[in-house]
């Protein structure tokens, strides 16, 4: 009865609801699927001295290096 007269009259909730923390946001992943990387080629309708292949080796090796980078920043 002390606790709910005390909470009462300093403007506290009795019994004690605890505060419900946000959910962290999530982390979007953003990757490509080699039919965007043609389609993309295609669009451009340049011809590039680089193999379709070179750049999408180029492309996985930076997404592993970002991917690796932020989890490093984030231990």
């Amino acid at each position: 009865m002390a606790g709910w007269i005390y909470n009462a009259m300093t403007g506290h909730a009795w019994p004690h609801i605890p505060a419900t923390l946000p959910s962290p946001a999530p982390i979007h992943t953003v990757t490509y699927d080699r039919a965007d990387l043609d389609a993309v080629l295609a669009d451009w309708d340049e011809a590039l001295d680089v193999e379709p292949d070179d750049l999408d080796a180029l492309f996985r090796a930076v997404e592993r290096r970002v991917l690796r980078r932020w989890e490093d920043d984030h231990k």
